[in-house]
């Protein structure tokens, strides 16, 4: 197994989480439970983390980058259903859920 995220709040690496096992990546969490053990504990130490195998490694990186990545700098694009313009930073429209166009 290979560390592969590690975060301050527990929800942030279930998401990463989630993200990976829809990719058919498995996961392991750690240190879940250990929030009470800060003060005795460093906090860097007492953190959430997600291992991966090895093999699943590069794969679980390049998916987990994608989604960390930042989106707000991304130009608006409209929608091609209903012509809504929609933020960069989404990938389906918010008045219909149609996707973003493969060429934006």
């Amino acid at each position: 197994m290979k560390l592969i995220y590690t975060a301050y709040n527990s929800m942030l690496v279930a998401n990463i989480r989630n993200l990976l096992e829809a990719a058919g990546i498995e996961c392991e969490a750690k240190n879940l439970l250990l929030a009470g053990g800060a003060g005795d504990i460093p906090l860097n130490e007492i953190w959430p983390e997600l291992w991966v195998d090895e093999s699943d490694y590069d794969r679980a990186k390049v998916i987990m980058d994608e989604a960390l990545a930042d989106k707000s700098n991304l130009p608006r694009w409209q929608c091609e259903k209903c012509g809504e313009w929609v933020e960069g930073q989404f990938d389906l429209c918010w008045h219909c859920g149609t996707s973003r166009p493969d060429d934006e």
